[in-house]
């Protein structure tokens, strides 16, 4: 079986993208959503765990002095703002402690699930992962699709649709010679969609992380 091949060096890829996301995010400027969410959702929404990246306070929010005043000056996108917007929504795993369990027996047994077995298993159905297609694309989103694993739902849009999906709106500024974007709000989804959406990302790209390729095992003597 080929699940150690598959998802192993996937697992240490997403490790490492964790750590790195660890070592932008856990600065002191930290924008959490228990932070900045308002304390109250509107109704028939639920919250993501992607939280708002322009906090409503910027001025008075733990941020670097020359990204604060930068922020204070963001401007929002107008609804007929010609670029597209490229995002990514990661869907829940429909059994986490589960794939825990299964990778640790693997590792004793040496006996490895396939990816097909994996996403039978444990990834969003393929019902979960069109309800979410659909969804984006009565919103205005473009070009979506879904990856093979049901994991991640890709779309592109502008601003406008942007705000429909989840329920935000995105400001764009200039910080250190780059005009950049990011959201001013958490983003939402429909409550019908919150056991099954995860984070929602592309919604900034103020932080920019570039990942190397997934190493190879090295051939044997």
């Amino acid at each position: 079986m080929i699940f150690k091949e598959f998802l192993v060096p996937r697992i240490d890829l997403w490790l490492s993208w964790q750590r790195c996301k660890h070592a932008i995010y856990g600065l002191p400027w930290l924008l959490s959503a228990s932070a900045f969410a308002a304390t109250s959702l509107p109704a028939g929404w639920v919250a993501t765990q992607t939280s708002a990246q322009i906090p409503p306070g910027v001025a008075a929010a733990a941020l670097p002095p020359d990204l604060a005043a930068a922020m204070a000056a963001a401007k929002p996108i107008a609804d007929n703002d010609p670029r597209l917007i490229a995002i990514t929504v990661s869907l829940s795993l429909r059994d986490p402690a589960g794939l825990n369990q299964a990778a640790a027996e693997a590792g004793r047994s040496g006996h490895f699930l396939s990816p097909e077995e994996i996403r039978d298993r444990f990834a969003p159905t393929a019902e979960q992962a069109l309800a979410v297609a659909d969804y984006l694309r009565r919103c205005g989103l473009q070009k979506v699709e879904i990856a093979s694993n049901r994991m991640l739902v890709t779309a592109q849009g502008s601003a406008a649709a942007i705000r429909r999906a989840f329920h935000t709106s995105l400001s764009a500024f200039t910080y250190h010679g780059r005009s950049v974007y990011a959201n001013t709000a958490p983003a939402l989804v429909p409550q019908a969609l919150g056991g099954s959406v995860g984070r929602v990302l592309g919604l900034e790209n103020l932080n920019q992380v570039h990942v190397g390729p997934v190493p190879q095992p090295l051939p044997q003597p």
